[in-house]
């Protein structure tokens, strides 16, 4: 079929079938959707892959053979402001959104425009000219939360990334993240959760960083009083080769009384992992995994300014010879 308005006829004809409610579409080019169109496509199940990259959409063939828990898939290549009016309504819908290869990406403009507020899985895979994923404009909040319902954050290999939120976020933003991964990143700068972000994410229950550029995971040292991160369950550090510290700032404001499995791999700067405090606190732990950290000393190192007659550092030694799960 040739030209770009044989396309869209044959589009529309697709739009007028009210009663179709399951569809699968792949789409190179973006002209192929039809701009007016009176009635918005009531689908309750797709999936759609408007990418101009053949690997892009032979991708999202073969994560459609693959089992899911989300029936309302979409993957682009580009922003929500590029695409028609009525595709709003589909965008509204959706549970799992996947960015690929998608320039100058910022995910508070793609939250309002598509009105993600439903949106359950965030993907972000190898988007140039991204600087900051969420980008608050002079670090004033907005009125609305953006992704409250969200439960997976996926970020990876994304070159150009210092940071994932920069500004306040509104409040109820983020409230049901339980996932987070970022991986290949590499040119993140100071904490991967820093303070404004800490905050949000009160149902945090897994964290898996690796192979970025950062120096600590979380940031305390600018939060209120009060304890953080109360839900997190499963920590995994692989490939950190600037991670100094686990965290920074007060250690008092970290609750990991729920955490249950700590895998660290490769972090090769990393001289320690918790704190007399924290360690305390570390009451659900049962699998500890430690690999090839070279200048790893202590697991639990005492805390400047802890006033005590004894030394509650504890090495590697002390800890496998005791029964806890270590490699």
């Amino acid at each position: 079929m040739e030209g770009t308005s044989s396309r869209n006829a044959c589009f529309e004809e697709l739009l007028n079938l009210h009663s179709l409610t399951i569809v699968k579409i792949d789409i190179a080019d973006v002209r192929c959707l039809p701009r007016n169109v009176a009635r918005a496509p009531n689908w309750l199940k797709f999936d759609i892959c408007v990418c101009r990259t053949t690997f892009n959409r032979m991708m999202n063939v073969h994560l459609s053979k693959q089992s899911s828990v989300y029936t309302r898939n979409l993957l682009l290549d580009i922003r929500m402001k590029n695409l028609p009016d009525w595709f709003i309504a589909v965008s509204k819908k959706a549970e799992k959104l996947l960015y690929s290869e998608c320039t100058a990406l910022n995910m508070l403009e793609e939250c309002y425009q598509g009105s993600l507020s439903g949106l359950k899985c965030l993907g972000v895979d190898q988007c140039p000219e991204v600087y900051h994923l969420i980008h608050l404009v002079d670090g004033t909040p907005g009125s609305k939360p953006i992704f409250e319902s969200l439960k997976e954050l996926r970020i990876q290999h994304m070159d150009f990334m210092v940071d994932i939120c920069a500004g306040e976020l509104p409040t109820g933003s983020l409230e049901n993240l339980q996932f987070l991964k970022v991986q290949q990143c590499n040119y993140l700068v100071n904490a991967l959760l820093q303070s404004h972000l800490i905050k949000r994410l009160r149902n945090l229950e897994t964290i898996r960083v690796s192979g970025n550029s950062v120096e600590e995971v979380f940031g305390f040292e600018k939060l209120e009083e009060g304890l953080y991160l109360g839900r997190l369950k499963e920590m995994r550090l692989d490939r950190l080769a600037k991670l100094t510290n686990i965290w920074k700032g007060p250690a008092r404001r970290a609750d990991f009384t729920n955490l249950k499995f700590v895998t660290v791999i490769k972090c090769k700067k990393l001289k320690n992992l918790f704190s007399v405090s924290i360690s305390e606190g570390l009451l659900q732990l049962e699998d500890l995994w430690v690999e090839d950290c070279l200048i790893m000393e202590d697991i639990i190192r005492n805390e400047e300014g802890v006033n005590s007659g004894e030394s509650y550092t504890t090495t590697i030694e002390d800890i496998m010879s005791s029964e806890s799960t270590v490699a």
